[in-house]
């Protein structure tokens, strides 16, 4: 009968059924045919769960920071002071689009506002430099997978969230496998672009480095303004969600002067748009997993595969895989509220630690979220850009060696992800 009910969860979700339809579907059968539960309670679960955690307030506060900066002109000074540095040498646009990606990443958290903010900036210069139009989007919508690792990183939110896990840590533990990814894209557009015949940009003088610095200079200082209480232990996560929503509201109203009331409006449309999309689906994966709890499904997970006698190496392996194939089919988001849940067990069996897997399973999830037929990252670049989804999901595929490589070694090496929260004690 518990197999019954995934079986209906799959069925749903190939057919085209919206997705919290399809979960909320397999909860129902699972409430009327599998378990003596009261129906009533159903609501309870679904809304209680979400409504008395705390943290989760700062997930739709990073997504306004990132759109309130998209909109309100501070991405085109952090695309300056990149250019500025980095648009002379071969590959260098390239190189500060995934520049710019990271500092964006240590703002807001979101990679779907850097997809949207970028896109209209940095396609027409690449492709005016000679990059072809598939390697500009491909390099675009890759690198802002980083955004789900550096912290503020919203996806550790959740999984933190899942398993209790300090967000703190996980941000942190997220640094070096961010900056670690970033390189690996960077060697990747250093293959693509040694042998090609590619304008550069001329080479800024330090008098211009000069004015890009003081241009960009709100900007460079904002992670500070949002990271220093966190790690100052003065400030939770959803405290500084807050501190980067109102300083991204200053630096387009008072240092850029471009976001006006229009663009403020639409930057809260926009974010009511994007939350109410996940919190549908966060709301009916949580009422499944409590569902699948109370059926102890995942502790039967664990006896089976305790039974196959897998070591963490061969269970990682399987995991990634897994997410991977999962992403073709369903949100980042629902990979994570219903698939870690019913792993958590099982982890904990194999001694794989909790902090690591959490990196893991952010990078797994968000190349997971660039994978065909699903990807809201996808649509998104595709309706910025005008162009084919077929075009725009091909164009990602000579950057995914680089976030495959960078998946395996934080899956196989721990260390990557736990050595930095060791050191300073988090």
């Amino acid at each position: 009968m518990t197999a019954l009910g995934f079986v209906i969860l799959i069925a749903l979700v190939v057919l085209g059924v919206p997705l919290w339809i399809s979960i909320l579907a397999t909860a129902t059968y699972f409430v009327f045919c599998v378990i003596d539960i009261d129906p009533l309670l159903l609501g309870t679960l679904m809304f209680g769960s979400v409504s008395n955690s705390v943290i989760l307030i700062a997930v739709p506060l990073f997504i306004l920071s990132g759109q309130l900066m998209s909109k309100g002109g501070a991405l085109q000074p952090i695309i300056r002071l990149s250019h500025a540095f980095l648009g002379h040498i071969p590959g260098g646009p390239a190189y500060a689009l995934i520049a710019a990606n990271i500092v964006f990443a240590a703002m807001s958290g979101s990679g779907l506002a850097a997809v949207v903010g970028f896109a209209p900036i940095m396609i027409p210069v690449l492709t005016g430099l000679g990059y072809s139009l598939s390697f500009a989007v491909g390099l675009l919508i890759c690198s802002s997978t980083l955004a789900n690792i550096i912290p503020p990183a919203i996806t550790p939110i959740f999984y933190g969230y899942i398993t209790k896990t300090s967000v703190i840590t996980l941000w942190t533990a997220g640094i070096i496998p961010g900056l670690m990814t970033a390189l690996f894209l960077c060697i990747t557009v250093y293959i693509y672009t040694r042998r090609g015949h590619y304008t550069r940009l001329p080479a800024a003088d330090w008098r211009e480095r000069k004015q890009a610095l003081k241009e960009a200079w709100p900007i460079i200082l904002m992670p500070v303004f949002v990271l220093a209480p966190l790690y100052g232990g003065v400030a939770t996560p959803t405290e500084v969600s807050s501190i980067a929503a109102v300083y991204s509201l200053l630096l387009g109203t008072v240092f850029y002067r471009k976001l006006n009331f229009r663009l403020t409006l639409e930057a809260f449309h926009s974010t009511v748009s994007i939350m109410a999309r996940v919190f549908i689906i966060v709301v009916v994966a949580l009422l499944l997993n409590a569902i699948v709890t109370y059926v102890r499904l995942p502790f039967q997970i664990s006896d089976w595969l305790s039974g196959l006698e897998l070591n963490w190496i061969w269970f990682m392996a399987i995991i990634a895989f897994a997410f991977l194939l999962m992403g073709a089919f369903l949100d980042p988001s629902a990979i994570m509220l219903v698939a870690v849940p019913i792993l958590l067990p099982t982890i904990l069996s194999l001694g794989i630690d909790k902090v690591s897997f959490g990196i893991f399973n952010s990078l797994a999830v968000n190349i997971a979220g660039i994978t065909p037929p699903y990807g809201l990252v996808l649509f998104a670049a595709m309706g910025m850009l005008n162009l084919p989804f077929h075009f725009v999901a091909r164009a990602c595929l000579m950057f995914y060696p680089a976030l495959i490589l960078a998946l395996i070694l934080i899956a196989f090496i721990p260390e990557i992800s736990t050595w930095l929260p060791n050191l300073i004690g988090r």
